[in-house]
C-alpha cells in the first residue's frame, strides 16, 4: 500500500488509521474462521487488498457526504447495496478536513469498522454482508 511503513504514514494513508485496520482484520477473520469461511475469498482479499486507494483523497471514504449526482459521476452507485440502510444508525463515519488534506474516522470504532469492511467488499467485489 502506498505510504503504509513509511515515515509520516498517517499523512499519506488512512490505512494505518486503527479503525480501518479493524475493518481489514474483521474481514480476514470472517473469510478465514467466521460464518463467511471461503479460501478463495480470503486470498481475494489479501491478494488484493493493497488495489484498494488508501490515500486520504479517496471519495468512496467521503461516500455520506455526497450528493447523489456525485456517487454517481464518481461510479459509487452499487456501494449503496453495501453499505446497511441509512435508518438503522448513525452514518458518520468521519470527516474530511480540507486544511490538511486528511481524512479521520471518528472514535466511534465498533460502529466505523464495519462500514469500512462493506466498502472494502465492494471495491474488491466481495460477498455483501448484508445479503443472505
Amino acid at each position: 500500500m502506498p505510504g503504509f511503513g513509511e515515515k509520516d504514514a498517517k499523512t499519506k494513508t488512512v490505512a494505518t488509521q486503527p479503525v480501518v485496520l479493524k475493518a481489514i482484520a474483521k474481514l480476514t477473520y470472517d473469510f478465514a474462521f467466521g460464518r463467511q469461511n471461503d479460501e478463495q475469498l480470503l486470498n481475494k482479499l489479501l491478494d488484493d487488498v493493497t488495489d484498494i486507494n488508501f490515500s486520504h483523497e479517496n471519495l468512496m471514504w467521503r461516500y455520506y457526504h455526497l450528493t447523489p449526482e456525485e456517487i454517481e459521476q464518481h461510479g459509487f452507485v452499487g456501494l449503496k447495496d453495501y453499505l446497511p440502510d441509512n435508518s438503522t444508525g448513525n452514518r458518520d463515519i468521519g470527516n474530511y478536513d480540507q486544511d490538511t488534506g486528511w481524512m479521520r474516522f471518528g472514535s466511534k470504532h465498533n460502529d466505523i469498522f464495519p462500514i469500512i469492511g462493506d466498502m472494502i467488499r465492494w471495491k474488491l467485489n466481495l460477498p455483501s454482508r448484508h445479503k443472505s
